[in-house]
């Protein structure tokens, strides 16, 4: 038997989401699910974090406090490798940091999530009108989409320069079949 501690989703390689709906509130229920998220994230990479969080948050000081708790509740650690012992868990409190988000960069994946939401690798077209049946919702993922893949996390720019290339390569295709 092979336990996997997998309470968290992986939405990139480098990023993923425990998928809650609010996390900027203080409740119970969303410690409790960020605690167990950030514990199955350290136990399937087989660390032992150090934690440092925010001083002036509530919310990440409960979260800090409860996850070395539950961490430090393994008498054995066996669960607990140390690969990697100069390993930081970092938790911000994104009510004390209201600029950094206006300072990320405008990406294709961030377009898409923000106007048409990403959840869980699927974007849902089905309350756009007159949408093919088997197009009400698509899989949106670098493994298998690789425009997607090599464009993610390209500027606004950057992306268009992307879009134009990929038309016009299709159009000379389509062209080039109707001249046979």
């Amino acid at each position: 038997v092979q336990e996997y501690f997998a309470d968290y989703y992986a939405v990139n390689p480098d990023c993923f989401s425990l998928n809650l709906k609010s996390s900027l509130v203080l409740e119970t229920a969303n410690v409790s699910r960020i605690v167990d998220g950030l514990l199955g994230l350290c136990l399937s990479l087989k660390i032992t974090p150090q934690i440092r969080y925010t001083k002036s948050s509530n919310l990440t000081k409960t979260i800090a406090e409860d996850l070395l708790k539950k961490i430090q509740s393994n008498p054995s650690r066996n669960l607990f490798r140390q690969t990697n012992p100069s390993a930081v868990l970092l938790l911000f409190d994104r009510k004390e940091d209201p600029i950094t988000p206006l300072l990320t960069p405008w990406t294709y994946q961030a377009m898409v999530h923000h106007f048409l939401t990403i959840n869980n690798n699927r974007v849902d077209l089905s309350k756009i009108p007159d949408v093919r049946p088997d197009c009400k919702q698509i899989v949106l993922s670098p493994e298998q989409d690789q425009f997607y893949k090599d464009n993610m996390y390209k500027n606004f720019g950057d992306f268009g320069v992307a879009v134009k290339a990929v038309s016009y390569t299709h159009l000379r295709a389509h062209e080039t079949g109707r001249n046979l």
